[in-house]
């Protein structure tokens, strides 16, 4: 039996396990999707079911009482369905595949029963593999625990990558760690039980699974541009991580110094080299992302001083000119414009506090039922003044005898308001803005349609449209008061409806489309 290696695989799991429920823990305090939260506990405990059990498993020289502890493996049958169910949820798709969640979770209690009541058709006694004492010897129907986990696993990973090629921006990369995370833990755990069908393969390379949660968390909590409130606590963050990481690298020192001592043929250089490239990596992130904070910093201000500053030389204008102007129909007008631009400022100040706050009121939504095309209409009628002054053709199209919407009124007004403000404003003058809704009746969902004959954007763009602070070279030169935040915000608001809303344009200066959906 080589000791090094069933040392190094024993280690690997031990620290995949501690991993994951420190990762479960540190979710569960700073989540702020409640569901989400519970769910990754409940399947970063249930992994960690799996590795004790199987730990024992493999390391228990009775093949009878290896067998027990190999049994309570079946927790990967509710780890599967609960992982599915944790990233639709995540990710919206929790309602639109209700279905599926509880006929997956139906069938996996149902197995897990079968297979308690008969376990001898899940496993037999365990033999000896490797350099492990023993190891899983399947029973006659241990092909259907199998199955199962794959049809869920494939099923699942297709969602994923169907929601990564429909999104764009800081959403698609989201979808993308979690896709790396659950491939990651997918593909490195199945090593594990390549040789249960004869496939020979060495469960060292399964040892390190658990690398997986650290993506997901990461993936679940701070995969967002960071908001201007928490720069310096991210910053503090990064320090205190080093710091831990710093403390991880020493024990990963003395293990080293203790394995060299009593293992027999360990290599010295292993874990040296290891720790020595995780300190350059950690240097290079934490360099990496307080560089990306000071910019970030740096451009608010910078948008959000350019953005405040029109108005207010407006009111300092008009006020100038109120002291000398006798006409009482000019000093009327002077006075609307005034107010116009406080107003301006007060809509300014609600948007920078609404994205300061972001991360803690996202989850206070009054859902009430509301006409949505009355909506829309008033919208409209508030924005006649520069519809027409720009001499725009407004087309709109509403379905009849279309139901009450369920959702927050006052902010999904505001994600509206903001897409037709773009359209209006990146519109030249004499064109054209087509609205539409509908009701599709086969995923029970409200469509919103707005397509204008504006100024386009660029397809290289539109991955970045969603993005805080991200505005295209040409709606810079349309529109110099812009600070890129409206989309960004329309799109949460969206999403937390459990809406989605996407975008297309044939190119500059072609027109733009956007379409969104909101579930009822």
């Amino acid at each position: 039996m080589d000791n090094s290696l069933l040392l190094i695989h024993n280690a690997g799991y031990i620290f995949s396990g501690v991993l994951t429920l420190i990762a479960g823990i540190v979710v569960l305090i700073k989540g702020k999707d409640r569901l989400v939260n519970i769910l990754y506990i409940a399947t970063n405990l249930l992994f960690s079911i799996f590795v004790l059990s199987y730990y024992l498993g493999v390391n228990t020289a009775d093949p009878n009482l290896s067998r027990f502890y190999l049994m309570f493996t079946l927790v990967n049958l509710l780890t599967v369905t609960v992982n599915a169910h944790m990233i639709w949820g995540l990710l919206g798709l929790s309602v639109k595949l209700k279905k599926v969640i509880i006929a997956f979770y139906s069938i996996a209690v149902a197995l897990l029963v079968f297979f308690i009541i008969k376990p001898e058709f899940f496993l037999k006694s365990s033999h000896p593999y490797l350099y492990l004492q023993n190891f899983f010897t399947p029973g006659p129907f241990y092909w259907v625990f199998v199955a199962f986990f794959g049809v869920v696993a494939v099923f699942f990973l297709g969602t994923l990558v169907k929601k990564w090629l429909e999104t764009a921006g800081n959403e698609k990369t989201r979808v993308a760690y979690l896709l790396i995370a659950f491939m990651w833990a997918y593909g490195t755990g199945s090593i594990a039980f390549l040789p249960i069908f004869g496939i020979n393969a060495d469960p060292l390379f399964s040892a390190f699974v658990g690398i997986h949660t650290i993506i997901l968390a990461y993936a679940i909590l701070n995969y967002k541009l960071l908001d201007l409130h928490i720069v310096a606590v991210r910053a503090v963050n990064f320090s205190v991580f080093t710091s831990m990481v710093g403390l991880l690298i020493v024990g990963v020192n003395w293990f080293n110094e203790y394995a060299i001592k009593n293992v027999v043929s360990f290599p010295s250089w292993l874990i040296p080299l290891l720790s020595g490239i995780c300190v350059v990596i950690v240097g290079f992130v934490t360099m990496k992302k307080l560089r990306e904070a000071d910019l970030l910093k740096y451009e608010f201000i910078h948008n959000i001083s350019h953005k405040f500053r029109t108005p207010l030389t407006h009111i300092r204008w008009m006020s100038e000119e109120l002291r000398d102007e006798p006409d009482l129909k000019i000093r009327n007008r002077e006075v609307e414009q005034i107010q116009y631009a406080t107003m301006r400022l007060f809509e300014l100040t609600n948007i920078v506090m609404d994205v300061a706050r972001n991360s803690e009121v996202e989850s206070i939504y009054n859902i009430t039922p509301f006409d949505i095309n009355e909506v829309i209409k008033n919208m409209i009628e508030a924005h006649n003044d520069q519809i027409s002054r720009k001499h725009l053709v407004v087309h709109t199209n509403y379905e009849p005898n279309l139901p009450l919407i369920n959702a927050d009124k006052t902010r999904l007004q505001f994600a509206i308001q903001i897409l037709l403000e773009n359209s209006i404003v990146y519109t030249p003058e004499g064109g054209r803005i087509d609205i539409s809704v509908r009701m599709d009746h086969t995923t029970n969902s409200f469509v919103f349609f707005i397509k204008d004959s504006g100024i386009g954007i660029g397809r290289n763009d539109i991955p970045k449209l969603f993005e805080k602070f991200f505005r295209t070279a040409n709606a810079r030169l349309a529109d110099t008061e812009g600070m890129g935040i409206g989309l960004f915000m329309a799109r949460k608001i969206i999403q937390r409806h459990n809406g989605n809303i996407t975008v297309d344009s044939g190119g500059q200066n072609r027109g733009t489309s956007f379409t969104f959906t909101i579930p009822q």
